[in-house]
């Protein structure tokens, strides 16, 4: 059995790394060339940029941004992904893996073009959720830049994971975006609710992002459809906080599902 991914992101609004609290405010966090290197010296699994700007394009300082950090950890990369020339300028930096949302609903000439050129399994959903009276519902944002006003797709869990069921698409990212940047917040019902609802032989796997901590963390884990959890602001407020976060996990009973590193 593959071993479960411990996952680092980095935010990158207007071309500078931040700290996101609820994808509703910001802080700066420094460069992305110097934190793609710390993350790597610090063996994480994989590392996930993802361009929260919503200016519908892919910034060309991020891209330089990647090639100058040289690193070797594999490389997620989501935000402003429209076309297949995004997909080649993502692989030409070092991108492995690309997270699509926009071009999710209502783009599916786009996304199986895209599908053809890297396969299925270099993409990954979004699956940003909300809570609303109560209820969980998706939170699919589109900027529409003649406008200039965002929208929202609103769908049920339930009727989210049917339509990823039929996608060209590897696994999903199932963002707690209410608590994201609030460590050890992570909605409980959130995992309940997607977990429970997950009984088709098409379901993909998951890769859980959002206010997570060390507890929430090993049941999510111990989840059969769970393959990874995802950190990230801790990683800018402590020094080596995604070892010790190994460290952490490997001590407990979702030991088996992890991978050891040498970085101690």
């Amino acid at each position: 059995m593959a071993s479960k991914r411990l996952i680092a992101s980095i935010f990158v609004k207007d071309g500078i790394v931040v700290k996101s609290y609820g994808y509703n405010f910001w802080r700066p966090a420094g460069h992305l060339a110097t934190a793609l290197q710390n993350l790597d010296r610090w063996a994480v699994d994989e590392i996930v940029v993802l361009d929260i700007s919503r200016n519908g394009r892919i910034d060309k300082r991020i891209l330089g941004e990647i090639k100058k950090s040289k690193i070797s950890t594999p490389l997620v990369y989501g935000g402003g992904i429209r076309s297949n020339d995004d997909i080649h300028e993502l692989l030409n930096v070092g991108c492995d893996r690309m997270v699509l949302e926009t071009l999710l609903i209502g783009h599916e000439k786009v996304l199986y073009e895209i599908a053809d050129t890297v396969g299925n399994q270099a993409l990954i959903g979004s699956l940003p959720i909300t809570h609303v009276d109560g209820n969980l519902f998706t939170n699919f944002k589109s900027f529409d830049h003649t406008n200039q006003n965002t929208s929202h797709s609103r769908l049920s869990i339930s009727e989210a994971l049917e339509m990823y069921r039929k996608l060209p698409i590897s696994e999903i990212l199932a963002i707690d975006t209410d608590n994201e940047g609030n460590h050890g917040s992570f909605s409980q019902k959130l995992f309940l609710v997607v977990s429970n609802l997950m009984k088709s032989e098409n379901d993909k796997n998951l890769i859980w992002f959002g206010g997570l901590d060390i507890t929430k963390s090993i049941e999510l884990l111990k989840f059969s459809k769970t393959v990874g959890i995802v950190f990230g602001n801790v990683n800018f407020e402590f020094e080596l906080k995604i070892p010790f976060i190994r460290q952490e996990l490997l001590r407990s009973e979702a030991s088996s599902v992890l991978r050891q590193t040498n970085f101690y």
